[in-house]
């Protein structure tokens, strides 16, 4: 058995730098908790021992922290990837993502301050899917959008979801119900079995209410949902998420292996069949920060670490 290390590796590359030297590359994750953001990478340097094998420096596990080469050019990374997308640009952002093939007409369009969702089949659905998602990219991030949306039929719901695939996801949508016309919904699919959290209890739109602000608040171990009438004051639904059914270790328990992380996205669904429009505007991504310590550490606790 190999010894324990804070880095939990995967397949990588070896290209040489130098003479007798070289730089490995490896996919991992962190075993400190759940993978939501997905695999990262890591290197660690490499020499070619007596008999021309390559080696790791520090040994199996490799070193925490690699000294980079005194030759390497200094570049700097974005420290906040948060993202307003007022949907002003005829074509998407390059950091929204869509499952399996281009975003197209059938799916919608963008452009003069808005996005457009044709519905089409449920998030669990994966074919013919209407969603467009960006990326976690921290523990801790805000984000919000305002949704226009006039459902008639229970099978037709818009709003904001958090993915991983078709078997984990969850969303905050607007739909309609026989009591009260449009109403807000909160429902969830782990590991294919979908809960809805508010059913009878589900908020009524109130009448002339044209616009809908839908917010995710996520923090790291839990996500939730809120939502307003107004896009000023917002009002948490008293549901709580468990992060780590979006994770890859989560996922890999029962579905094989995956390294993508989660992702938070815009979804239309009609599978009613009469192709109801959703209007998106005003996407905001906000990250929080990572919580480090001072030296640039994790600010983790063992106790952070869930056995599920």
């Amino acid at each position: 058995m190999a010894r324990w290390s804070p880095l939990r590796k995967a397949n990588g590359i070896t290209p040489r730098s130098a003479p007798g030297r070289g730089i490995a590359r490896e996919s991992i994750y962190d075993p400190r908790g759940w993978s939501t953001l997905g695999r990262e990478t890591a290197i660690q340097k490499v020499y070619w021992d007596d008999e021309g094998w390559p080696r790791i420096e520090g040994g199996h596990g490799g070193k925490t922290f690699v000294e980079g080469p005194k030759d390497a050019i200094f570049t700097e990374s974005a420290s906040d990837n948060s993202q307003q997308d007022d949907f002003t640009s005829p074509a998407l952002d390059p950091n929204w993502n869509t499952l399996r093939v281009p975003f197209t007409a059938k799916m919608g369009t963008t452009g003069d301050g808005k996005l457009t969702l044709i519905g089409q089949g449920s998030l669990a659905n994966t074919h013919d899917l209407s969603l467009i998602a960006r990326r976690w990219q921290a523990f801790y991030f805000d984000a919000a959008v305002k949704v226009k949306f006039e459902p008639f039929s229970y099978q037709q719901m818009a709003g904001l979801t958090n993915y991983y695939n078709d078997r984990h996801w969850s969303f905050v949508f607007l739909t309609w119900n026989e009591i009260n016309g449009k109403v807000i919904e909160v429902g969830e699919n782990n590991r294919g079995k979908y809960t809805s959290y508010l059913k009878d209890n589900a908020i009524k739109v109130p009448d002339g209410v044209e616009y809908v602000w839908f917010r995710t608040k996520v923090r790291k171990q839990t996500y939730s949902y809120e939502y307003s009438f107004d896009g000023v004051s917002f009002t948490e639904i008293p549901v709580l998420l468990d992060a780590a059914v979006l994770s890859d270790d989560y996922v890999l328990q029962s579905y094989g292996g995956f390294f993508t992380g989660a992702f938070v996205g815009l979804a239309a669904v009609d599978y009613a069949g009469y192709g109801t429009q959703a209007e998106f505007y005003q996407f905001e991504y906000q990250e929080l920060g990572d919580r480090l310590a001072a030296d640039g550490s994790y600010s983790w606790e063992a106790g952070e670490t869930r056995d599920k």
